[in-house]
């Protein structure tokens, strides 16, 4: 019994090294060579259409958001018309802002400072100046959408304060 312990241990020995012997070539002739020439090239396909498609869908949903100039100029228009008084170029109400709108602070606040503070009105370069008039009229659109007649009559009144392109 013992004698035939050895020659299975030997006969285990054996079919682990053919089986390593076997497994190496086919491993580079036969899959290597697919996984690199057939699978790699579709998987890079899949994930460009993927992720352009992503991207265009994401395109897609900036072009049907408002900016967020517009959404604080509206909650500007809000405040105003309700009489709450409540919005102010600080950061107690950037973060306010930040929360209801998932905007950054920091781009709340600067923009809370250009509808409070004259200085800075008055510094904008004319790119900017285009770019405040075409946050206005996305405002007024939602404005006249909703026929907030007190609204727009809010927002044109800080409209006329700002600088014309």
């Amino acid at each position: 019994m013992a004698f035939s312990g050895g020659i299975t241990d030997m006969l285990l020995i054996i079919t682990i090294l053919v089986c390593i012997v076997l497994y190496l070539p086919l491993y580079f002739i036969t899959y290597r060579s697919i996984y690199n020439d057939e699978f790699l090239p579709k998987l890079e396909m899949a994930i460009a259409t993927y992720e352009g498609r992503e991207r265009s869908w994401l395109e897609k949903c900036k072009q049907d958001q408002l900016s967020n100039r517009a959404l604080v100029l509206l909650f500007y228009v809000f405040d105003k018309t309700s009489k709450a008084d409540y919005l102010a170029p600080s950061d107690k109400c950037a973060d306010l802002l930040h929360k209801l709108y998932g905007i950054s602070p920091k781009g709340i606040k600067n923009e809370l400072d250009l509808i409070y503070k004259k200085d800075k009105r008055a510094k904008l370069e004319s790119r900017h100046i285009v770019e405040v008039s075409k946050s206005f009229e996305e405002a007024y659109k939602v404005l006249e959408t909703m026929q907030f007649e007190d609204g727009i009559k809010c927002l044109k009144s800080l409209e006329q304060q700002f600088p014309r392109p």
